[in-house]
């Protein structure tokens, strides 16, 4: 946890006791959450957060959990077109939350009525952070490893970072 506390404006001193901690981590996940809802990111919806417990919406019916992209099989096309929500909802969350998810890959995005929610979003970081470009290239690299094993072309990792932090403006072509 700490590693990803340290560097954060947002959390000037880091607790030192456990408890103090994981409320810290619940406050950070829940601000992390805010501010990707926010911009329009496809993420639970964010609804309170009080010491260590965060309240989300769920994804899911009746009780039980929405699938991880993991955990689905799915048509190449539909593979094809979450990957491409993913990445505009990375570019989003970059340019427009200033954060960089920094454990993104198919353990972290539910499929839920066919669309991607990116969850786990407790260890995003600002971009400002020392590690943020790592931290992105690494969930980038993810996104392209798993999608390329399930037979999806797609861009390469250098292109797909320069279109995020918008180095790079327009469509992305196919890798």
């Amino acid at each position: 946890m700490i590693k990803y506390l340290v560097g954060d404006p947002r959390f000037k001193t880091i607790p030192k006791s456990t408890r103090k901690l994981v409320i810290t981590w619940a406050r950070k996940e829940f601000k992390n959450l805010s501010l990707m809802y926010d911009v329009g990111a496809r993420v639970p919806k964010p609804i309170a957060q009080y010491e260590n417990v965060l309240v989300m919406e769920f994804l899911g019916e009746d009780g039980v959990r929405a699938p991880l992209l993991k955990e689905v099989t799915l048509e190449s096309n539909e593979y094809e077109e979450i990957f491409y929500e993913l990445i505009e909802d990375v570019r989003k969350i970059y340019r427009y939350a200033g954060l960089v998810h920094g454990d993104l890959s198919e353990y972290n995005v539910m499929i839920y009525r066919g669309k991607p929610y990116i969850i786990d979003v407790s260890q995003a970081v600002k971009t400002t952070h020392p590690n943020s470009y790592d931290l992105l290239v690494r969930d980038i690299g993810n996104l392209v490893r798993f999608f390329r094993s399930v037979g999806v072309n797609t861009p390469e990792v250098n292109e797909l970072f320069e279109y995020i932090i918008g180095e790079k403006l327009g469509e992305l072509s196919e890798g």
